[in-house]
């Protein structure tokens, strides 16, 4: 059927995204969008992954049209249409010198096919790490191969895969979060399986798979469908949706018109199970519950400066069946959930980005999980009042010297946001937050700097300060968003960081030698303290990489 319905589709032409895992593209239109003061022309930043297509035609058209961007950003530029070339004209990627004829006849890619009706491109991924850690005897490591393939048919239909095998053995505070809590869950991944236990524990193997097709139905109207992650906001953590959790099947469906882009999201989503499911030769065998999530957004460009969001999604599960009302684009899903009685869980919210002023944009969201206005009102600490909010700065060229870029973020999401009394409908995939990797009850500084000194050295210091409420044995103080939140502890006087109090310190120094177009060399340094009533400790690790066609897993939390 799919086929058929393919078949007699107008020829639109289709692109693959710019993928999540290639931060450094992000960033470098980031700067791009800053420098020439106004919003992305046809890019609404707040939704990612961004249409490749649609980015080197963005890049094509500014990027010789200010005087303030530097040498070094037309080289930033020129890296970023190399890697779309297919819709640049002006990226000039043929390689003079082909391997074996067939192999590296471009700049950028493995194998590369561009005939009337096929195009396809196919690059291998490594990344290899090897990393100590301070009072860790063990030896630590992360070993990744794969491939990536992407390409359209017929100026109809585009299509990406990327394929990937992988082992590793992380710092303890990363392996206990995998391995030792209630819940088992690999950040930014599903399934996995420990190594054996004794020396080797906390080694673990995993594979991981995203790819999607994409066509048009009309002009102005995009269609997804696959299995990959998302991300809304443009900040550093999402407290709406973001790539923290792994993979999901889903249709997604993006209209563009006038100032407005639409988002549909419909994904499945795997329900939380715990330890009882975990043995030591890894998860248990079996089909694992489903739940789903519906979730649309709307994108708004005021004016050249200011972008406002709405959001709203649905989490629900159902034992024989799907909740067809839900799969409605246009509809409020909070009045469906009232009308079917109001057994799922939904967030409302906005978010915003505003260009204030040459080189400084200021961003945020706000989620609301439950607002009971009266308890609100009456300011006494309500459980009730279910909420998140994200306030941050991107500075570009700080104090004037050339691509010395600082962000600073804030997030605070009150106890029991993201909670359900149905444990199926909480905001979670595959025993990951669906947001902010803290779940709720904490409040977080964040800050970024980095610093490019060439086209081909990167420096980069990501730190993160937060304040969390943990639970004790048999409590529920709003932290866990596993939990039923019938358990918690008690309606009133409720605030953030309540239970055990747990403040962490994490940062990471990482610089990055790019010495071929996707080909890096890493080298990092790790420091993560907690303090608590219970335990404090402290973790020193230090590693060096190589990777290729991949961006780098960064576990700050």
């Amino acid at each position: 059927m799919l086929g058929i319905f393919l078949s007699i589709l107008p020829a639109f032409a289709q692109s693959t995204t710019l993928s999540l895992q290639n931060p450094r593209a992000y960033h470098i239109l980031d700067r791009l969008e800053l420098q020439s003061g106004a919003l992305l022309p046809s890019i609404h930043t707040s939704v990612k992954a961004y249409d490749a297509s649609m980015v080197a035609k963005v890049v094509d058209s500014l990027r010789n049209e200010s005087f303030f961007y530097s040498s070094l950003d037309r080289k930033d530029h020129f890296y970023l249409l190399k890697d779309m070339w297919e819709w640049s004209p002006s990226s000039k990627i043929k390689s003079n010198k082909p391997f074996l004829k067939y192999f590296y006849k471009t700049k950028t890619d493995f194998f590369a096919l561009d005939t009337t009706d096929f195009m396809v491109r196919i690059n291998p991924i490594i990344h290899f790490e090897v990393m100590s850690e301070l009072d860790n005897e063990r030896f630590l490591f992360q070993n990744t191969r794969g491939i990536e393939v992407k390409g359209r048919i017929s100026e109809k239909v585009g299509f990406y895969s990327m394929l990937t095998e992988n082992q590793g053995r992380f710092q303890n505070d990363v392996s206990d979060y995998i391995l030792t809590g209630e819940y088992p869950a690999l950040p930014n991944g599903n399934r996995f399986k420990p190594f054996a236990s004794g020396d080797d524990f906390g080694g673990i193997d995993w594979f991981l798979a995203r790819g999607y097709i994409s066509f048009s139905p009309v002009k102005n109207i995009d269609i997804y469908f696959g299995h990959d992650q998302h991300f809304i906001g443009n900040g550093r953590r999402s407290l709406l949706l973001s790539d923290f959790s792994g993979p999901v099947p889903f249709i997604k469906i993006k209209t563009n018109v006038w100032k407005l882009q639409y988002t549909n999201l419909f994904a499945q989503l795997t329900n939380q199970f715990n330890n009882n499911d975990f043995f030591p030769g890894g998860f248990a065998d079996g089909l694992r519950g489903k739940k789903f999530m519906a979730l649309h957004h709307l994108s708004y460009n005021v004016n050249s400066k200011l972008n406002i969001g709405l959001f709203e999604s649905v989490i629900f599960g159902r034992s024989n069946s799907v909740e067809l009302s839900y799969f409605n684009p246009v509809i409020f899903y909070r009045a469906v959930e009232n009308d079917l009685g109001s057994p799922d869980n939904v967030n409302i919210g906005l978010d915003f980005k505003w260009l204030l002023a040459k080189n400084i944009s200021v961003y945020g969201q706000l989620l609301i999980d439950e607002w009971n206005f009266a308890a609100l009102q009456a300011q006494e600490g309500d459980w009730k009042n279910k909420q998140a909010f994200q306030l941050g700065a991107k500075v570009i060229n700080m104090a004037g010297i050339d691509h010395l870029d600082v962000q600073v973020e804030y997030n605070q999401v009150r106890p029991y946001t993201y909670t359900h009394y149905d444990t199926i409908a909480n905001f979670t995939h595959f025993n990951n937050p669906l947001a902010h990797p803290l779940g709720a009850n904490f409040r977080e500084f964040l800050g970024i700097i980095k610093y490019q000194t060439r086209k081909d050295l990167f420096f980069q210091l990501q730190a993160a300060y937060y304040q969390k409420g943990l639970d004790s044995e048999d409590t529920n103080w709003g932290g866990n968003i596993f939990l039923d939140y019938r358990t918690l502890e008690q309606e009133l006087n409720n605030s953030i960081g309540q239970g055990i109090q747990n403040d962490v310190f994490v940062a990471q120094f990482l610089t990055s030698w790019q010495f071929h177009h996707h080909l890096f060399i890493d080298a990092f340094y790790r420091f993560r303290s907690s303090n608590n009533e219970v335990i404090s400790n402290e973790s020193h690790s230090m590693g060096l990489g190589f990777r290729m066609n991949i961006g780098r897993r960064e576990l700050l939390f």
